[in-house]
């Protein structure tokens, strides 16, 4: 759980960076957490959950926590608080006190929880942060006090080599991309000395720049039940979305047939009904599971315009397309495994998909058979 304040939340922060690390050493690893703010529509690895609150101190997101925590009761907290404050006020103390009410918080909802805390990045925003030094210091014997074997707190020098004059954007206190990454390589050296082994071989996500589907399928032979008519061109948008779907498709993504499980997931983009990112999302999911064995795919479903029933077309198309998911995966492989296929729906939305059942299967489902070429 990537836990502080907008350093924490910040898409340009260490969040995406140290990701991108973990996966590409092996690691089997999410975040958790109920936000999904400051996302990088142009990475490949989607939308990413955390507890980062803009403007928040330390006190701020500990009188939060315990309702956040017990919601999403991560087994490793990264704890990266000690900014909004000012020096004139004299707040270490209650900083202290704050970080240690949110590490007993955690430790009372998981007794085995670790907590990796961050003696923060240094800022060039002065006199405003001048206590941060100080308190960095003060969290030391902090550390020390709370570390115990069955709930480790570790303490993460972010402090050390960070500059904020080459570090930080123009407001001189969140990071640019060069105080991201070195962020995220120290989360990152931390976190290696406390993760079990990694269980799969390296993904090499960080050498590859692009991530495209292997193929792509139309949901339906024709136009889709109940499409008005003339409803025009789709809409490219910014960072990858797209608008005025008339004609719902299917991104697949395979993995390697050495490591293909049976396994597929069909990831919903979010967007209001009015707009998706089913490609940004879908090659955040590719490499989130690939790795993994899991066939991904990424669903572009109808919206509003140009459907005049949204919820109605929407949902016919996520049926259609755990339909087709499942025959995709069924014809790839060999016979004797076709009875272990799962397909999972995920949404990445508000949307109604929840109402999806197990699917039926022909006609009798209210589907069009598949064609020979489906």
């Amino acid at each position: 759980m990537p836990l502080g304040d907008s350093i924490t939340e910040g898409g340009g922060g260490y969040r995406y960076p140290l990701m991108e690390k973990l996966l590409a050493a092996g690691y089997s690893v999410e975040y958790v957490g109920s936000r999904t703010t400051q996302s990088k529509p142009d990475s490949p690895l989607g939308v990413l959950s955390h507890e980062g609150y803009s403007g928040s101190s330390v006190g701020g997101i500990a009188n939060r926590f315990e309702k956040i925590y017990k919601q999403n009761p991560a087994d490793i907290i990264l704890l990266h608080s000690g900014h909004n404050q000012f020096a004139e006020k004299q707040p270490i103390p209650q900083m202290l006190v704050a970080t240690r009410k949110i590490i007993e918080s955690a430790r009372s909802i998981n007794p085995h929880v670790t907590v990796l805390l961050a003696q923060v990045i240094p800022s060039g925003k002065l006199p405003k942060y001048s206590y941060i030094p100080e308190f960095n210091e003060a969290l030391i014997p902090l550390a020390a006090e709370l570390n115990t074997k069955e709930s480790p707190v570790i303490l993460v020098n972010h402090a050390e080599g960070f500059d904020w004059r080459t570090d930080t954007g123009g407001d001189h206190v969140h990071p640019n991309a060069a105080g991201g990454k070195k962020m995220a390589m120290r989360w990152f050296e931390a976190l290696q000395k406390i993760l079990p082994p990694p269980t799969k071989k390296p993904s090499g996500f960080a050498h590859r720049s692009e991530i495209s589907p292997l193929t792509q399928i139309r949901l339906w032979e024709g136009p889709a039940p109940d499409t008005v008519e003339n409803p025009g061109p789709e809409i490219q948008e910014a960072n990858g979305r797209v608008s005025n779907v008339s004609v719902p498709m299917l991104d697949v993504y395979l993995p390697d047939q050495k490591e293909a499980n049976g396994m597929a997931i069909i990831i919903c983009s979010g967007g209001g009904y009015g707009r998706l990112a089913s490609g940004p999302i879908g090659k955040g999911a590719a490499a989130r599971f690939l790795p993994e064995g899991i066939a991904v795919f990424s669903l572009k479903y109808r919206v509003r315009p140009p459907s005049t029933n949204v919820v109605r077309d929407a949902v016919a198309d996520g049926k259609r397309a755990v339909q087709l998911g499942c025959v995709y995966e069924l014809r790839k492989m060999d016979e004797k495994m076709r009875f272990e296929t799962k397909i999972g729906l995920l949404r990445k939305t508000e949307s109604r998909f929840g109402r999806l059942k197990k699917p039926t299967f022909g006609p009798k489902g209210g589907f069009q058979p598949l064609s020979a070429n489906s």
